[in-house]
């Protein structure tokens, strides 16, 4: 990832075998170092960049790799693709919750409904005297699974539904300790879409390329997205402020990966 794109990191490169918590892989640090992700401390993720700029690469990382260490019983997927493009490979999966929405409406309920399961989920916890969905987990066989919502194109979704932030932030607010996650995902990083209420709820943030120092700084309030490469180039940064600089993998023959 430090030369120009140089050298192409494919998925099959990653160790992808840590199965603690809630963990997906995204790519490799300058050091040549695997970036993994664990949704139970970074519950909720924002990306954001151009077209071109990889943010496919990074969402199918992400997917893949929790697709091929959980099962669905312990955790399920919740994807949000309005322009139909993105998401189709995925349509088999076992740990789908419901079919891959594409549709404004559809969106809106089943993010409504997510809202319920958490909100009955704190009623579980609250009765068993628990903090989280971790504590309650260890205690009881009736196990509760995670959920991870991925919206892909969050400014087309806002356009046609403008109340939807509500909804996303309430649930960014409240569902680390249900186990409801977030990832948000824009090729547009304008105010409109990435708004203050949402970088308040959702702190840590994933970069690629973007067109402007201004774009760079909505998405993380900092200058450096708009000199990446391109092609998975990215800078994460996380709710402590750190940020580190890594090259998304290239998943070359996704189906064959996805039979697990």
């Amino acid at each position: 990832c430090s030369k120009s794109k140089r050298d192409i990191l494919y998925f099959e490169e990653l160790k992808n075998d840590k199965k603690d918590g809630l963990t997906a892989s995204i790519g490799k640090n300058l050091n040549n170092e695997e970036i993994q992700l664990n949704l139970l401390d970074t519950p909720h993720l924002l990306v954001a960049g151009s077209t071109g700029s990889g943010k496919s690469c990074i969402l199918n990382n992400i997917i893949t790799s929790l697709v091929r260490k959980y099962d669905e019983n312990y955790f399920r997927s919740i994807l949000i693709d309005i322009k139909q493009v993105e998401f189709s490979q995925f349509r088999n999966i076992k740990q789908l919750a419901t079919p891959i929405i594409t549709d404004t409406e559809k969106a809106i309920d089943i993010l409504n409904k997510m809202c319920q399961i958490m909100q009955n989920r704190y009623s579980i916890l609250s009765t068993n005297n628990c903090r989280n969905i971790e504590e309650y987990n260890k205690q009881t066989d009736d196990k509760l699974c995670y959920y991870l919502i991925v919206v892909d194109e969050l400014a087309d979704l806002f356009i046609q539904a403008p109340d939807i932030e509500q909804i996303l932030c309430r649930l960014a607010q409240l569902g680390r300790a249900a186990g409801i996650h977030l990832i948000l995902a824009t090729q547009r990083p304008d105010r409109e879409t990435i708004t203050g209420r949402l970088k308040v709820n959702i702190p840590s943030r994933l970069a690629l390329t973007v067109s402007s120092v201004y774009d760079s700084r909505i998405i993380l309030d900092t200058t450096g997205a708009e000199k990446l490469t391109g092609k998975g180039d990215f800078i994460l940064k996380m709710s402590n402020g750190e940020m580190t600089r890594g090259q998304g993998a290239l998943i070359k023959d996704i189906n064959k990966l996805l039979e697990v």
